[in-house]
């Protein structure tokens, strides 16, 4: 699967959200597997965001990190536009399986789960 570090970042909240929620013990198992796959490379994106705060000046002021120096942010939006290739599968998830998500979640979600509608008869 070909994603960004931006999109995997904006799916962290959701993906903490459907692994609190009780899902059938293979969709959880699956869902495991990919959330420690995708830690890979939210810890890249960690580590890489701490030595450009540290050379461009950043700091978190009100959640959002400021640059002392402009170029900060192009290297920041750099690192999170990189192109990943994680060694996990799109999820599929049963709409009928009651889980609360916001549209938003669904949104940041799609690159990693595919909602399907299961025939129950």
């Amino acid at each position: 699967m070909k994603t960004t570090i931006r999109d995997i970042i904006q799916a962290v909240p959701a993906l903490e959200k459907l692994a609190g929620a009780s899902l059938p013990l293979k969709t959880a198992y699956k869902l495991s597997k990919n959330i420690k796959l995708l830690q890979n490379e939210i810890d890249f994106f960690t580590r890489e965001r701490e030595k450009i705060m540290k050379e461009y000046g950043g700091e978190v002021k009100h959640s959002r990190i400021v640059f002392k120096k402009p170029e900060g942010l192009k290297a920041l939006e750099d690192v999170l536009a990189l192109e990943v290739e994680p060694e996990c599968g799109k999820i599929e998830i049963a709409l009928s399986d009651n889980i609360r998500l916001a549209a938003n979640d669904v949104t940041f979600l799609e690159p990693f789960v595919e909602f399907v509608e299961v025939d129950d008869g």
